[in-house]
């Protein structure tokens, strides 16, 4: 369902749930967002930075409610080139929803498995979340079937 877009209510909207340092709009702010490192460059509404997985849906609720394009974005690297806006051609408007704040580690299966929501994390965030038996991972160390969860 799309309604009027009001870009000024919708930046409202966002800074509402990550706080004004967290959603920039400004063009020099969101340069290194907006502008891939191999290739890639596009304009967005804005980049919103959530904390917390809650935060990250509450702005992919306004983003499906008002219309916008969704651009997800990890590391930042632009190695795949996936991640930012590419060319001027979009239909609608763009939010990049970048997700390196969120630092979030969820144990599984009484510690068989990990999920790692952020690459800043390391060895020593494991330990303390009593996985030390692990190895040192930054990505997902399982895969998805549905809706179960396997080694």
């Amino acid at each position: 369902m799309s309604h009027s877009l009001d870009i000024n209510q919708t930046i409202d909207q966002l800074k509402g749930i990550v706080g004004n340092a967290n959603i920039l709009t400004n063009k020099w702010s969101m340069q290194s967002y907006v502008k891939g490192w191999r290739y890639g460059e596009g304009e967005a509404l804005a980049v919103a930075k959530p904390g917390t997985l809650f935060e990250m849906w509450q702005i992919i609720e306004i983003c499906v409610v008002m219309d916008i394009i969704i651009i997800m974005q990890a590391a930042n690297t632009g190695l795949t080139g996936g991640s930012t806006p590419f060319g001027d051609d979009y239909d609608r408007p763009i939010l990049i929803i970048n997700t390196r704040r969120i630092s979030n580690i969820h144990v599984l299966n009484e510690g068989k498995q990990i999920i790692l929501l952020n690459p800043k994390l390391d060895k020593c965030d494991l330990n303390c979340a009593g996985t030390d038996t692990l190895p040192f991972l930054s990505i997902l160390y399982s895969y998805f079937d549905k809706n179960k969860i396997h080694n």
